[in-house]
């Protein structure tokens, strides 16, 4: 659930970075920052109500319960950091997008 609320964050990034941070103001700098920063508390909580109340807790605690405690101990320590891994992989990818070079300028 993690990985789907955050591709709102990597389209948004990929769409408005280059225009709104990197040849900004600084007014539109702050400007896209704070926009991020609302972007990912917004679909934090659209990830919390997701998980809770479209039933995706309860049926990942269904599919934990029939596993020994051993093997829910070693989901509960691989996947969180296998999950900001892919997370990190996607945004940096999306920001390693070349920029087309402008053309020399003419004496």
């Amino acid at each position: 659930m993690a990985l789907v609320t955050f591709l709102p964050n990597v389209w948004l990034g990929n769409t408005l970075q280059t225009k709104y941070f990197n040849h900004g103001s600084m007014t539109t700098k702050v400007l896209f920052v704070a926009g991020m920063v609302f972007t990912t508390s917004a679909f934090f909580v659209v990830r919390l109500l997701l998980v809770y109340n479209a039933g995706y807790a309860w049926a990942v605690d269904l599919l934990l319960g029939k596993m020994g405690s051993v093997s829910r101990v070693v989901l509960a320590v691989t996947l969180p950091p296998v999950v900001d891994a892919i997370q990190s992989i996607v945004l940096l990818s999306t920001g390693m997008e070349l920029e087309p070079e402008a053309p020399p300028e003419q004496a």
